[in-house]
């Protein structure tokens, strides 16, 4: 089971006092987990209720998720064991720059 922060607690006031708005993709307290699908609608719920806050997402972030969380609107994005649990690092984040740019290209 899931325990997210009610929607309803980022009210207009917080958010105008935020720079940037994290949403978690996954339960907070260990790594490695398995992105949550359901984020996708919540990270666009978002970035449509507050289309000029950044978004940042964290939990689960590979180079497959990352498509989903920045089409529904994510500009940031926290990627830990994807990266530090690679057999190669910097092939890792080479492959997150890539299907960025290619997203940005679209």
């Amino acid at each position: 089971m899931i325990l997210l922060t009610p929607e309803s607690r980022l009210t207009d006031k917080v958010v105008n006092n935020a720079d940037m708005i994290l949403l978690m993709t996954v339960p907070m307290g260990s790594g490695r987990q398995t992105y949550d699908e359901r984020a996708t609608e919540r990270i666009r719920r978002f970035s449509k209720r507050f289309p000029d806050k950044i978004i940042e997402v964290d939990g689960g972030i590979n180079h497959k998720t990352i498509v989903d969380a920045w089409r529904a609107g994510a500009k940031a994005a926290v990627v830990g064991s994807y990266i530090t649990a690679s057999e190669n690092p910097e092939k890792a984040l080479r492959e997150l720059e890539r299907v960025l740019g290619e997203i940005s290209e679209a």
